[in-house]
């Protein structure tokens, strides 16, 4: 597995091209394409108080790599957390991790830092769904701490059910 350093920091609006090139490698089938963040919706993310938009940018390159993607992708992943008013749960409402980015922690990473995030504004726990049948994806988040506490039938379309889950965040994974 190759290593690859990164820093965590917020979205910029200048981000937004790096960011639909993510969406766009990592959203690829038909059924997953309605789900992506538009442009104009990552722009005005960027700007809600009450979301966080992270990014994780690349600070060096690493052999595994296309040049390709090593020149022109600077940013390996992202995660957009929801934080409601009143409420002490946020909700993770987008991650991706740019599929020749993936395995080298990016994901867990963006997840460290929305827990930490999420602790500075008094929450207590975090929730998100996921598609029922992304079992890779279902079992990280297991591996993270998350339990599953609800089953959402058509949730991501007519056939495409899904599965809410949450994590305290006073406990270990």
């Amino acid at each position: 597995m190759t290593q690859t350093s990164f820093i965590l920091r917020p979205a910029q609006a200048a981000d937004i091209a790096n960011l639909q090139r993510i969406e766009d490698d990592s959203f690829t089938t038909a059924e997953y394409r309605d789900q992506k963040l538009s442009r104009a919706s990552m722009r005005r993310l960027i700007r809600t108080e009450t979301a966080e938009f992270i990014v994780a940018e690349r600070t060096e390159r690493t052999a595994k790599n296309s040049a390709d993607f090593a020149t022109n992708q600077p940013l390996l992943g992202y995660i957009l957390v929801f934080y409601r008013r009143g409420s002490r749960k946020a909700r993770i409402y987008s991650l991706a991790v740019h599929p020749q980015a993936q395995g080298m922690g990016v994901g867990k990473g963006l997840m460290e830092a929305c827990y930490m995030r999420a602790l500075n504004k008094n929450c207590d726990s975090v929730i998100l769904e996921v598609a029922s049948e992304n079992t890779r994806l279902i079992k990280l988040y297991e591996g993270q701490g998350f339990k599953k506490i609800a089953e959402l039938p058509d949730y991501y379309g007519e056939g495409l059910s899904g599965i809410k889950m949450s994590r305290a965040l006073n406990t270990p994974p």
